[in-house]
């Protein structure tokens, strides 16, 4: 049997393409990935699996080669006012944002951010027809891993970091705010639309005070969602999952004060102020220190 691991590394529209180039007219409504490529794995031959891996991977023509050269030729270039980036080649970031491959949910996240539509085209020519602002972004984000001021493109990272984790997330909102809660950097919804994942982003130093601050927001999102997470299916996130992510690393003191916190003890069970007895955890935490676009889970 050839092997088709490459294909869990596409999206489902990649898919859903290839699906229908071997003869399947339309796609099941109830057919996920899992069931995709399940499918494909009985259809396609040795000769197809290295068709589609050279076609969505591996090919790399004289036009790539001549094009990877050029994005090392052109750079970044710094100057005295600041960051200054040389306009790279369109078909040249359009070939990296699509190696790269950001999920969809923030492509439309970004695309929405810089106010440029979406393209409605599949695989390949999805990304061809990207706008300039958001290809650009894309390609500062995934490919050259470049920070910015206000850390708009860090919460980016941080996000397609959480919906490449989670399946169950539909919908990814930013800087969402929550009326009895206030603003929340990441929201991932699910297919009920209920806040499932939430994350806090900080391109700076991490505090007390912000730490405090995530374990609050966090508990009060389990005090107004918590129970309608609880009455779903076995299937569904069914505890809120909550995440703290920095560029800048997590003090020993930092990671001792949630180790420590009375809300939080031993990863799996959360003990309310004075009250000794101790009952199911009501959401999950998460902190990751953030270096060079990977993720290293420090608690």
């Amino acid at each position: 049997m050839p092997s088709i691991g490459f294909l869990r590394k596409l999206d489902q529209d990649d898919l859903e393409e290839i699906v229908k180039k071997e003869g399947l007219k339309s796609i099941p409504k109830n057919y996920d990935k899992d069931d995709i490529i399940k499918f494909l794995e009985g259809t396609l031959t040795t000769e197809k699996v290295k068709k589609y891996r050279e076609m969505y991977f591996e090919k790399e023509t004289e036009r790539d080669i001549h094009i990877h050269e050029k994005i090392k030729e052109i750079g970044i270039q710094n100057s005295s006012v600041g960051l200054e980036r040389t306009r790279l080649d369109r078909n040249a970031t359009v070939i990296g944002v699509f190696r790269a491959k950001p999920t969809k949910l923030v492509i439309e996240l970004i695309a929405k951010y810089v106010r440029e539509d979406m393209p409605t085209a599949r695989g390949f020519e999805f990304y061809n027809e990207l706008g300039d602002k958001t290809l650009r972004m894309l390609y500062d984000i995934f490919v050259e891993r470049l920070p910015d001021v206000s850390g708009a493109s860090f919460e980016f990272l941080c996000a397609d970091f959480l919906v490449d984790k989670w399946s169950e997330i539909e919908r990814v909102e930013r800087d969402y705010y929550f009326p009895k809660i206030g603003k929340i950097d990441i929201v991932g919804f699910d297919n009920r639309d209920l806040p499932v994942v939430i994350a806090e982003c900080k391109d700076t130093k991490v505090s007390y005070d912000k730490i405090d601050k995530w374990i609050h927001n966090s508990i009060e999102m389990t005090k107004e969602y918590g129970e309608q997470l609880k009455k779903t299916k076995w299937d569904d996130i069914q505890i809120l999952q909550s995440y703290f992510f920095t560029s800048r690393g997590f003090s020993q003191g930092v990671v001792d004060r949630v180790k420590k916190n009375r809300d939080i003890e031993d990863e799996s069970y959360v003990v309310n102020k004075s009250v000794l007895k101790s009952r199911r955890l009501e959401f999950v935490p998460y902190m990751y220190d953030v270096r060079d676009g990977k993720f290293y889970q420090e608690f």
